[in-house]
């Protein structure tokens, strides 16, 4: 099948797509959509942590036929398209969803539809090391033999974190259907960001306020590991502007 060909109809509506490493804000940057109502977002996501619900069907199956994660994907898109009140589809450029992992499956969501848009959001991986999510992995990972008890933590995160983002970056960097979005300029620069991310997406409607709001960080957002030794990821961490805290 030809690279960007659908067996899906989705009305004109192109989809937009959240992907990062757990525990970078992702769901603020969710939010921070929904404030264009020019764009719909998946109604049927955790309370919490606002991931879709049924993008659960695919994202585990990383090693499973492209055919048959494709097929899955689009009858995922389907659901979401069929959440939209009939008639109202003109009122929307976009249709999204986020979930961590979509990041997984970058290329695939790229070749099934020849206009989407994904949002890549990273974040100080150093931050990471200190945040529920990333411990909560590491402890279930233990717990379920896929890493040894021994292995350091910290380092762990780091490591994956540098093995999710950094092929990514460096494969997409150039297609202008992709936007690396760091979390700390989220933070530093919420109004300037927020409007850059809605330019570049080319939506005409958003509520600025409410966008902004949508960030909330905590004091501790940006200064909460500035401890962490980076050099084990230190190419990583360089080519995705962090070399900083090197």
């Amino acid at each position: 099948m030809a690279a960007g060909s659908l067996m899906l109809d989705t009305r004109g509506i192109s989809p937009v797509v959240i992907g990062c490493t757990g525990g970078s804000g992702s769901r603020a940057l969710r939010d921070i959509l929904a404030a264009s109502p020019e764009i719909f977002l998946d109604q049927d996501c955790s309370p919490t942590s606002k991931d879709s619900r049924k993008s659960q069907t695919f994202l585990g199956l990383t090693d499973a036929p492209s055919e048959v994660v494709r097929r899955l994907i689009e009858e995922f898109m389907e659901t979401i398209l069929y959440q939209i009140q009939s008639g109202k589809e003109p009122c929307y450029q976009y249709f999204g969803w986020k979930n961590p992992r979509n990041l997984l499956h970058i290329d695939l969501l790229f070749h099934i539809h020849p206009e989407l848009r994904f949002l890549h959001l990273i974040r100080d991986p150093a931050a990471l090391t200190k945040g529920k999510r990333q411990r909560s992995d590491y402890g279930r990972r233990v717990a379920t033999g896929e890493i040894s008890p021994d292995a350091d933590r910290d380092q762990y995160i780091l490591v994956r974190w540098a093995k999710w983002n950094l092929p990514v970056w460096e494969n997409h960097k150039d297609n202008p259907r992709y936007l690396l979005v760091r979390y700390e300029d989220m933070v530093s620069a919420p109004e300037n960001t927020v409007r850059w991310i809605f330019e570049w997406l080319g939506v005409k409607e958003w509520r600025i306020s409410e966008a902004i709001a949508a960030i909330a960080p905590p004091e501790d957002a940006i200064t909460r590991a500035d401890n962490v030794d980076l050099s084990v990821i230190a190419e990583a961490a360089q080519r995705l502007g962090y070399g900083y805290r090197l």
